[in-house]
């Protein structure tokens, strides 16, 4: 059964104070007087302190780095490679006409490989293990790449999280998986004001609908959670949707990377399942569901995918 069959995760090294990013914040935006209730708010409710700083010039490395950490580790047959599924907000180029995907493509002759490349900001990642869970036969591989590296301060603020830097790669395989993929659901919805997240109810009560239509579409409930991995938000965003609303515990929750560093874009899919992963407490039959959400013009992609722990292997 197709599933998920590798992770590798990258982190820059630099970091910085979520006080220190307020403090350089303030100078590129000196007319917002809500900056004090923001910091408050950060240092209260976040429930991380630090984030993760880049730069993009380092992606052409990285990727290179946990390609060949793949290959060296699972030493795949690089003709059943068929996909390389690049998620950013943005192609990143090495020159005007090479591409970041294109140069993994060339370097390691994965030329039996179509390259796609998905941009949902956020919720970009789901979005490329459904496409592959589709698109893959037995004996197929999808090779997910996923980047999240900002310029600047005054871009990585948003009110429900501030953003760090990072990559990670992922394959996805069309048999023989232990992190079987069962189905998933992605729904598109406008969103309408300039309200956060993190104070929309109405936003939060669709995602949680999502959830639990694609469990009850598959005969089950939110009792057979055994893990949530979700994005790096402010921790008082999941309290408000999953705990006090729909009626989770904090005990399927992961918020190891949440206090470590925030929210890491599109990557935070991966490097929250890797954490679940290595701490090897999955059991035959645990029911793991993935969600993101991503901020799309004027509306909001929420995804959502279920995934079944097997031994069975």
């Amino acid at each position: 059964m197709t599933g998920i069959n590798f992770i590798a995760t990258w982190l820059p090294e630099e970091e910085m104070e979520v006080g220190d990013f307020f403090d350089l914040y303030a100078k590129e935006n000196k007319k917002n007087k809500n900056l004090e209730e923001i910091k408050s708010y950060f240092a209260g409710k976040s429930g991380f302190n630090k984030i993760k700083i880049g730069e993009k010039y380092q992606l052409v490395d990285v990727f290179d780095s946990l390609v060949e950490k793949y290959i060296r580790k699972i030493s795949p047959n690089l003709e059943s490679i068929k996909y390389i599924i690049y998620t950013n907000s943005e192609s990143i180029n090495t020159t005007d006409e090479k591409r970041i995907p294109n140069e993994i493509q060339n370097k390691y002759k994965l030329f039996n490989a179509s390259i796609i490349e998905i941009n949902q900001q956020c919720g970009s990642c789901a979005c490329a293990i459904a496409l592959a869970y589709k698109l893959l036969e037995s004996n197929e591989r999808a090779l997910i790449m996923s980047a999240n590296m900002m310029h600047g301060i005054s871009e990585r603020y948003k009110p429900h999280s501030i953003i760090s830097d990072g990559a990670a790669i992922m394959e996805i395989k069309g048999d023989n998986a232990k992190l079987q993929i069962l189905d998933f659901q992605l729904k598109t919805r406008p969103y309408i004001g300039r309200i956060g997240f993190n104070k929309n109810l109405n936003m939060m009560k669709y995602c949680i609908k999502l959830i639990d239509n694609l469990l009850k579409a598959n005969g089950l409930s939110k009792e057979s959670i055994s893990y949530m991995i979700h994005q790096n938000l402010n921790i008082e965003i999941y309290e408000i949707m999953f705990i006090l609303l729909y009626g989770l515990t904090n005990t399927v929750f992961c918020w190891e990377n949440v206090k470590k560093f925030g929210h890491v874009g599109d990557v935070d899919l991966i490097l929250n399942l890797e954490v679940l992963l290595k701490q090897k407490v999955l059991k035959d039959g645990d029911i793991i569901v993935l969600f993101a959400i991503g901020e799309i013009f004027s509306s909001v992609n929420c995804n959502s995918i279920l995934l079944q722990f097997t031994e069975r292997v």
